[in-house]
């Protein structure tokens, strides 16, 4: 994680994410939100899953008893924010007069980096508000340039709709079997989701793009999985249809998303909104 937050500031996101999810489930262990409690007469009729509680198969009701408030400390923390000025030590080596410090590496080369991204103010034609995200309004080209008189190509930063707009309600559905059987697997998606999500609520960054809603975009895959797994039987038809449509519609943009060659008016049957444009 420390590396990651040294290549882009925004993976301290999912780094404060685990943080906050150890330590509240640190601080309510033994309590049946950590642990994997008796199956309840409504999950026996229901046919939830035996292992129904919240965090990981397998570990102990007390999770005090696999880590120390240090431990989670020296992982959690420690351990990302050394790794994290690691790359800046070649600065050390840089020549210049003055040299830089170990002071100036901590503390004001990184004031400046935060001060370099509030002002960050100027409008794009592809800035998109953190809102509009899960709809998934603004999509972003990475390029778009002509070939000719007649062609173009361009590469839409976009995602499968299929999944994007139906793995939101499937978040709704996680959301209920979370609070209905106690999921595990229910829970962990809509937390981790919404802690993605919500969290750009509060980054201060004035300009942000869809891609970075990409991390909340992956665990809709897993909140679809977890529907499926717990209401499709049998022959499992829905889910490999479902798999079928989205590989469908991955092959439908796959022109505007490997920069094929396409008629100059031609991109615009990929267009669903004018917001696409």
């Amino acid at each position: 994680m420390g590396l990651a937050i040294c290549a882009k500031w925004a993976a301290i996101i999912p780094l404060l994410c685990w943080i906050g999810f150890f330590s509240v489930a640190w601080l309510l262990s033994p309590a049946a939100i950590v642990g994997v409690p008796a199956k309840s007469a409504a999950s026996k009729k229901s046919g939830a899953p035996e292992h129904s509680g919240f965090f990981i198969p397998g570990t102990p009701t007390n999770l005090r008893s696999l880590f120390s408030p240090i431990d989670l400390a020296v992982g959690l923390l420690l351990i990302p924010v050394v790794v994290y000025y690691l790359p800046f030590v070649a600065y050390l080596g840089v020549e210049r007069f003055p040299s830089y410090t170990i002071e100036e590496i901590l503390g004001e080369m990184q004031a400046r980096m935060y001060d370099g991204q509030l002002r960050v103010v100027t409008p794009h034609p592809y800035h998109s508000d953190w809102k509009t995200w899960p709809l998934m309004i603004r999509p972003i080209w990475f390029t778009f340039d002509s070939q000719g008189p007649q062609t173009v190509r361009g590469v839409l930063m976009i995602g499968n709709p299929l999944i994007m707009w139906s793995g939101l309600l499937a978040l709704l559905g996680c959301a209920w079997l979370w609070i209905k059987e106690n999921s595990r697997a229910a829970g962990l998606a809509f937390v981790l989701w919404s802690l993605l999500y919500w969290s750009w609520g509060v980054v201060p960054r004035k300009i942000s793009f869809y891609y970075y809603y990409y991390p909340c975009a992956l665990v809709l895959s897993l909140a679809l999985a977890t529907l499926f797994e717990r209401y499709e039987k049998g022959t499992r038809l829905v889910r490999w249809c479902f798999v079928g449509a989205c590989a469908g519609i991955f092959a439908y943009f796959f022109p505007i998303l490997a920069a094929m060659k396409i008629d100059s008016d031609g991109f615009r049957k990929w267009m669903w909104f004018q917001s696409w444009i």
